[in-house]
């Protein structure tokens, strides 16, 4: 489990306890559920601390990406990695790997199979300024031409592949059940600062 947050808004003068502070902060976890149980625990932590100062608050609680489920990579894939770089090594990643990281791919495998991989190319850390593009073919050409070989495996013969990929998935939800469970997640809570407190 990871929680980060950031102050946004902090005050304005020094020795001077602001009116209002502002703080933004990300749940980011393994499975869902521990995301939703820490999600509570965080918020009930910001509470608690806000309760000891006598100080009110609001919280306001928006959906994230969910997150990536465990996938053993899918042989037309694999065999467009082979042809993409013939004679050169890849790894697989193992399926159990957490990454920590956000991204959408994770919203789309709760409702369809996806297929994701990752080529090199760049050095330093993501989202850093040390962050570079130091080979473009690999980085730019390299992700195309597997994107490409990809489609044409998954398709080819009737498009057998992409229809077993699809037959042999077990979604955690449909389009609408996942829009009424993202919907389920956005609420505001608000406590004022009485003058007796």
């Amino acid at each position: 489990m990871r929680v980060h947050p950031i102050i946004t808004k902090g005050g304005d003068l020094v020795n001077v306890i602001p009116s209002e502070v502002v703080l933004e902060a990300l749940v980011r976890g393994k499975n869902t559920g521990a995301i939703l149980d820490t999600d509570r625990k965080t918020d009930r932590s910001y509470k608690a601390g806000a309760d000891a100062l006598g100080a009110g608050y609001e919280i306001e609680t928006m959906p994230g990406y969910l997150p990536q489920i465990p996938a053993s990579a899918n042989s037309a894939l694999v065999e467009a990695v082979k042809l993409a770089v013939p004679g050169k090594a890849f790894t697989l990643t193992e399926s159990s790997k957490h990454s920590g990281g956000s991204t959408d791919v994770g919203d789309l495998q709760h409702i369809q199979p996806v297929l994701t991989f990752h080529t090199g190319g760049i050095t330093g850390a993501l989202h850093s300024s040390e962050f570079d593009v130091v080979d473009e073919d690999e980085a730019y050409v390299l992700t195309a031409k597997i994107f490409a070989l990809g489609a044409y495996r998954l398709l080819k013969d009737k498009a057998a592949q992409a229809k077993e990929a699809v037959e042999h998935y077990k979604p955690v939800f449909t389009k609408d059940s996942y829009i009424e469970f993202m919907e389920s997640l956005i609420r505001k809570e608000r406590k004022e600062v009485t003058g007796n407190e």
